[in-house]
C-alpha cells in the first residue's frame, strides 16, 4: 500500500474544508455559524499556502519533492496536516449537529462545575465554546504552516547526513567555533557558534560524500596498487593558501542596480591572508568530470561555472539574526541569503493600532500590542495584522557588519561585505587536493628540525628537554598501509610542530606585543590544517588498531591546541 504523501493530506484537508463550507447552518447556533465562517476564512489562507508551496502537486514541482532530503520537515508538515484534518472533522460534526459539543453538555451532578472564575484561570483567554476553540486551533495550524514556509523555501539537506556518523567530524566543532572567534574578535557568541557549526557541517558533508563515493566504488575490478598516490581529497584547506583564485572574484555583478540579484565573479589581486577557490581541474577540458569535492559528475566549461559549483557544494551563507526560526538554513547564493533576511528580518513593524510605534523585531511589536492595546484584535488575527503592517527596510539604510563591526553605508555594501566574510569561513571547510601547489608547500615547510616528543609541551618554563626525560615515541617495527600513513604524519608532527609549540610555551609573546595573539592563532590554525585535518582524511580501512591509534594521536594534537590557547589566555 502506497504511503500517504503531502499532496494526499492536502487534498483531504481541502475536502474537509469543502464539507464545512457546504454544511447546512440554518439550525446551527450563532456561535457555531460564526466559527464556521472563521474556518472558511482559514480555507482561503490554506489554499494560498498550498499554492505557494506546491503542496497539492505531484512530481518535481511538488512540496514532497522539494523536501525529499529533509524528512524532518516532511514529518512536521504531515503532522500539521493530520492535525488540521482532525480539527476540521470535529468542527463538521458539531456544526452539522451530529455531535454535541462539550459546552452544551449538561453538567453531571457527580462533577459540579468549577467555581473558579475565568479571569483567574490560566486559560481565561480561551474561547468559551468548543467549536470556537476548534476555529482558533485551525487558525493556529495554518499560521504554523505559513511560518514553516521560511524553512521549506530553502531546506537544509538534512537527510544527506542520515547515513553518515558525524562522530568523526564532531571534534572539529570547538576548533571551528574558535576559528570564527579568532577571525572576528568582537563577534557575538551566538553568531560565532552558528558560523562555526556551519563550518563543521560542511566538513561532515564532504566526508559523507567521500564515504559514499568509496562505498560505490567497492567491487570494481580496477584497484589502486599499494603505494600509489591517493586521489582522495582530505579535509585540509591547504589549497586555499596557495596561489590561485581568490574570493575577490566572488564580487557582485556591477550591472545589478539593486545589488541583490546575482553572484558574479571578477578578477582581482591576490591576498595571501585570504582563502581561495582551487583552480579548475584539468579534467574539465575533456567534458564531464567527477568533482573532487562532492564526487558528482559535473560539467564546468569555465572558471566561473566551476566556482559556482564549489559555492553550491559549500552553501556558504547562513542567516545572521539571533531570533531566526531556521538558524541552520544554508544558502548557495548571496541574493538568496539577503532575500531571506529582507523578507523575514529586515522589516519595520508598524503598530497596527496606529499609535505611531515602530519596531525592528516582530516579537517586540507583538508584546507591545498585547500590553498597550489588549484585546484590540482577536488572538487568531493578531499575527496577520502584524504582518500586514510590516514594511521592508530601506535598501539605502546603513548597517553594521555583525562579524567585524564595520559601518556599512547600504544594504548593497552589507551584502557584498558580509557575503565575503561568510565565503571565507566556508572555504575553511573545503577539502584540499594533491596538487603541485601542495607539494610546494610541503617542500617549503620541510627541513631539519631537532627531534622532540610531545612531552616537551609539559616541561615547565626554564627547564631543559634533557631534564624532563621524555619517552621515545617513534615506532620501531616495520609498518605499512594506513598505519604507516598515521605514523609518518605523527613523526612529522613531532619533528616539526612540537618544537614550535615548545618554543611558544616556554616563551609566550607578551600580550602587549603587537601581533602576539596573531602568532598564537596562526600556530593553532597551522596545526589544525596540517595535522588534525590530515589525520581525519586517512582511510583506516576499518582496522580497529588503526582507528584506535588515530584517536590516540588526535587526542594528543587536541591537547596541544588546548595548551596553546591556555598559554595565551593565562
Amino acid at each position: 500500500m502506497r504511503e500517504e504523501s503531502i499532496a494526499d493530506s492536502v487534498r483531504n484537508c481541502l475536502n474537509d474544508f469543502e464539507v464545512i463550507r457546504k454544511a447546512d447552518l440554518l439550525e446551527a447556533s450563532t456561535a457555531d455559524r460564526n466559527a464556521a465562517l472563521e474556518i472558511r476564512e482559514e480555507e482561503t489562507r490554506f489554499k494560498i499556502w498550498s499554492g505557494n508551496m506546491g503542496a497539492h502537486s505531484e512530481g518535481r514541482r511538488s512540496l514532497q519533492y522539494r523536501l525529499r532530503d529533509a524528512s524532518h520537515l516532511q514529518k512536521q508538515v504531515m503532522s500539521l496536516l493530520d492535525e488540521l484534518s482532525e480539527l476540521l472533522g470535529d468542527a463538521f460534526l458539531i456544526v452539522s449537529g451530529e455531535r454535541i459539543p462539550w459546552d452544551r453538555v449538561e453538567d453531571d451532578e457527580e462533577f459540579p462545575q468549577d467555581t473558579e472564575s475565568e479571569s483567574d484561570s490560566e486559560f481565561g483567554d480561551m474561547p468559551g465554546t468548543e467549536v470556537a476553540q476548534i476555529a482558533q486551533n485551525v487558525s493556529d495550524v495554518v499560521n504554523c504552516l505559513l511560518r514553516l514556509s521560511v524553512a521549506i523555501r530553502n531546506p537544509a539537506p538534512h537527510d544527506r547526513f542520515m547515513s553518515f556518523s558525524s562522530s568523526e567530524a564532531s571534534h572539529y566543532e570547538p576548533f571551528d567555533i574558535q576559528h570564527v572567534k579568532n577571525k572576528f574578535g568582537e563577534i557575538e557568541p551566538f553568531l560565532a557558534d552558528r558560523l562555526g557549526k556551519a563550518i563543521s557541517r560542511r566538513r561532515e558533508y564532504f566526508k559523507y560524500r567521500e564515504s559514499h563515493h568509496l562505498k560505490l566504488k567497492q567491487g570494481l575490478d580496477s584497484v589502486e596498487e599499494d603505494g600509489a598516490e591517493s586521489t582522495v581529497a582530505s579535509s585540509l584547506p591547504l589549497h586555499a593558501k596557495a596561489a590561485g583564485f581568490n574570493l575577490d572574484a566572488m564580487d557582485e555583478d556591477g550591472a545589478s542596480n539593486s545589488g541583490l540579484t546575482q553572484t558574479s565573479f571578477a578578477s582581482s589581486r591576490a591576498d595571501s591572508d585570504k582563502l581561495s577557490v582551487p583552480p579548475l581541474p584539468k579534467e574539465a577540458e575533456d567534458g564531464p568530470f567527477e568533482c573532487p569535492f562532492c564526487y558528482m559528475m559535473i560539467t564546468a566549461s569555465s572558471i566561473d561555472s566551476w566556482k559556482r559549483h564549489v559555492l553550491a557544494d559549500l552553501r556558504p551563507y547562513v542567516c545572521l539574526w539571533e531570533d531566526c526560526t531556521a538558524p541552520g538554513m544554508e544558502f548557495t547564493r548571496r541574493y538568496e541569503w539577503m532575500l531571506h533576511e529582507m523578507q523575514n528580518h529586515r522589516k519595520a513593524y508598524n503598530c497596527p493600532c496606529s499609535c505611531g510605534m515602530t519596531f525592528r523585531v516582530r516579537s517586540q511589536c507583538k508584546d507591545h500590542i498585547n500590553k498597550t492595546h489588549p484585546k484590540t484584535f482577536p488572538t487568531s488575527q493578531l499575527d496577520t495584522m502584524i504582518d500586514l503592517n510590516a514594511r521592508p527596510m530601506n535598501e539605502k539604510e546603513g548597517s553594521i557588519c555583525p562579524l567585524c563591526q564595520e559601518n556599512l553605508s547600504s544594504m548593497k555594501d552589507y551584502q557584498r561585505h558580509v557575503g565575503r566574510h561568510q565565503e571565507q569561513l566556508a572555504l575553511f571547510a573545503l577539502p584540499s587536493l594533491p596538487t603541485d601547489d601542495d607539494a610546494q608547500i610541503e617542500e617549503n615547510t620541510s627541513g631539519p628540525h631537532t627531534y622532540a616528543s610531545f612531552e616537551d609541551l609539559n616541561v615547565p618554563y626554564g627547564q631543559t628537554k634533557e631534564e624532563s626525560h621524555p619517552e621515545p615515541l617513534v615506532a620501531t617495527k616495520p609498518i605499512s598501509g594506513p598505519m604507516k600513513e598515521l605514523e609518518d604524519l605523527y613523526e612529522e608532527y613531532l619533528n616539526k610542530w612540537v618544537p614550535l609549540c615548545s618554543d611558544f610555551l616556554r616563551s609566550p609573546p607578551s600580550k602587549t606585543k603587537k601581533g602576539g595573539k596573531k602568532d598564537s592563532r596562526k600556530l593553532s590554525e597551522d596545526i589544525l590544517n596540517h595535522v588534525l585535518l590530515k589525520l581525519d582524511a586517512i582511510d583506516t580501512a576499518g582496522i580497529p588498531e588503526v582507528r584506535a591509534r588515530r584517536k590516540e594521536i588526535v587526542r594528543e594534537v587536541q591537547k596541544t591546541l588546548t595548551d596553546l590557547g591556555t598559554a595565551w589566555d593565562s
